[in-house]
């Protein structure tokens, strides 16, 4: 027991005040950070500016310098995403109708080509990206090839947001208020999840639990349990529309932010709200959460990205609130204390 001795200890002394702390601030855009990625493995950061900035800037996470800026839009940058399935690579879009690929040291590599208007958003999985915009539909592509290898039609407005669920499932939010599953093979709609939200802005999905998390216009997050295609909670305490949203690996923790310049964190096992940081002076406008779910990465209007410390896991604020609602430890459920000790 003395190592879990040493561990409690610790819980027991903690200031829920220091839960997540702010670790580095980067700055040197002139507009707005629309854009963000992280690419964890590389510890490299990626942040693209608005319509007056239109740069895509590398950054060393770890030495928390600026490596390189690239000037690769004639428009604001809208959407970057790092392609696991092509290493070394990531894909950017803008507002001028591109999307262009390039190495992680910022070399163009190829352009994707199809688009006939802005462009507003991104997803990836392995060698696929997906695109939408301005025009309404959605395009997936071959990065390897540069090949357009299917054009989604079923949304009757400009398309918001992204999220690949496997590689054979998208999901895709749009103006026109819907939610759809696409089949990738078949190229249609499996699943119409209407109804339950205004303008979704931001979609996340963790493969492990699979769970899905959605931002609206409404202020609200809803959490869905994807094997019944429902919603089964509602997170409420931001203010004004949620622009961000990302979920550690494990399904542990969201982390959100929204046009009311706050970044929540959340539990996925109680859906409370863990911690509230006033992170930036204007909205949030990118969150990413790093794999362990111990850091995320913020962007804002602000012009500034932050790194953040998470320094108490969800396990540990659940032990916590067990201590101080039972008193003694000898009620702690085994499995919680198992967790706890190995997290």
């Amino acid at each position: 027991m003395g190592n879990r001795g040493v561990r409690l200890n610790k819980c027991l002394s903690f200031d829920k005040s220091h839960y997540a702390v702010l670790d580095h601030v980067f700055r040197g855009h002139i507009d707005n950070l629309r854009a963000m990625c992280w690419m964890e493995e590389d510890e490299l950061l990626l942040t693209g500016g608005d319509e007056l900035d239109r740069t895509i800037k590398i950054w060393n996470l770890a030495a928390g310098g600026l490596i390189k800026t690239i000037e690769p839009h004639t428009w604001a940058v809208s959407d970057i995403v790092e392609c696991r399935g092509t290493p070394n690579c990531f894909v950017s879009s803008s507002w001028d109708s591109t999307i262009k690929v390039w190495t992680k040291y910022g070399e163009l590599k190829g352009e994707l080509v199809g688009h006939h208007r802005d462009v507003f958003c991104l997803a990836s999985c392995g060698r696929k990206v997906a695109s939408g915009g301005l025009d309404g539909t959605i395009r997936i592509w071959d990065v390897d090839t540069f090949q357009q290898v299917a054009v989604l039609e079923r949304h009757h407005s400009d398309i918001l947001a992204l999220k690949f669920k496997t590689e054979k499932y998208l999901i895709s939010s749009s103006n026109d208020c819907r939610l759809y599953i696409w089949n990738l093979e078949t190229k249609n709609v499996v699943r119409d999840l209407h109804g339950y939200q205004d303008f979704i802005l931001c979609i996340q999905y963790c493969e492990k639990r699979d769970m899905m998390a959605t931002g609206g216009s409404n202020c609200h997050i809803l959490i869905w349990d994807m094997k019944k295609w429902k919603p089964t909670q509602t997170l409420t305490k931001h203010k004004e529309a949620i622009m961000a949203l990302d979920i550690d690996q494990e399904g542990n923790r969201l982390v959100s932010g929204a046009d009311d310049k706050m970044i929540l964190i959340w539990s996925l096992h109680t859906f409370e709200c863990l911690h509230m940081l006033k992170g930036h002076t204007e909205n949030i406008t990118r969150i990413r959460i790093s794999q362990n779910g111990r850091r995320f990465i913020s962007s804002s209007r602000d012009q500034t990205a932050k790194t953040w410390k998470i320094r108490v896991t969800v396990p540990e604020i659940m032990f916590l609130r067990h201590i101080k609602k039972n008193k003694v430890l000898a009620s702690l459920p085994y499995s919680l204390f198992r967790e706890l000790m190995i997290y």
